[in-house]
């Protein structure tokens, strides 16, 4: 499996990288992701965005140095949306990109040491499909709209996803069939792209929809990159003794 693995690597990279050009071109925050206090610092905004393209090229080039590079740019993202998130801590929406920049930053401490940084990304990012599974139930007639209209039974795939997030999240924070629930949840971001993504870009090619789409491409690398690599260390846990697994 470790060909899902390196395929979820480049994808979310891939992702990042073209995240990270479109912040830098625009000189706009990447919505909700970047949560600058004042987005009239241009040169700010534009040096952040060119930060995020070259540790995304150099992770993929270099991956211990351009790792720590892309950790240093999420940190960053991550403060700041936690900031902004308790200024109304009521509103669950708004740890939305807390829970996003967290798993981003998680996947590049783990791009650096894979072996410590795993049991952190595991649960980084099952707990980001809990939050957005609730939010999928809490929500569901907006989560419905964006279904296309074509497709029957548009009230009721909120509660599928939702519910799916959930569990999703809940085997990967219990180390409990990781890798299929991360296949999963790639294939459900993936299947969003030419279901939900694509028509909006061809209707309105804005920044908003652009980091909407390609964060879902990065949090579907991340899944792959998971799901390849859950098996690996299953195995490895499979061949150590019995006492070498117990903590002493």
């Amino acid at each position: 499996m470790l060909w899902v693995k390196r395929a979820g690597v480049w994808i979310c990279l891939s992702a990042m990288l073209a995240l990270g050009v479109l912040e830098a071109t625009y000189g706009d925050p990447l919505s909700g992701l970047h949560a600058f206090p004042d987005a009239s610092v241009e040169w700010l905004v534009r040096g952040s965005g060119v930060l995020l393209a070259l540790s995304a090229v150099a992770t993929l080039a270099l991956p211990r140095i351009g790792a720590l590079l892309l950790a240093l740019s999420w940190v960053a993202a991550c403060v700041l949306a936690t900031i902004a998130a308790l200024g109304s801590p009521d509103d669950l929406l708004g740890y939305v990109p807390v829970a996003e920049t967290a798993a981003f930053l998680a996947f590049a401490l783990w791009r650096w040491d894979e072996t410590r940084i795993w049991p952190i990304l595991r649960v980084a990012f099952g707990a980001m499909l809990i939050l957005f599974g609730v939010i999928h139930l809490m929500h569901r007639e907006a989560i419905g709209s964006l279904i296309p209209e074509w497709i029957p039974g548009a009230s009721y795939w909120p509660w599928l996803t939702g519910g799916g997030s959930v569990l999703a999240g809940l085997a990967c924070v219990l180390d409990r069939g990781v890798a299929s629930a991360a296949g999963a949840v790639a294939v459900m971001y993936l299947s969003w792209l030419p279901l939900v993504h694509a028509p909006r870009l061809l209707g309105e090619p804005s920044l908003f929809e652009w980091t909407f789409a390609l964060t879902a491409i990065a949090l579907a690398g991340v899944a792959l990159a998971i799901a390849g690599y859950a098996p690996v260390t299953t195995a490895v846990s499979a061949r150590l003794p019995h006492s070498a697994q117990e903590p002493s």
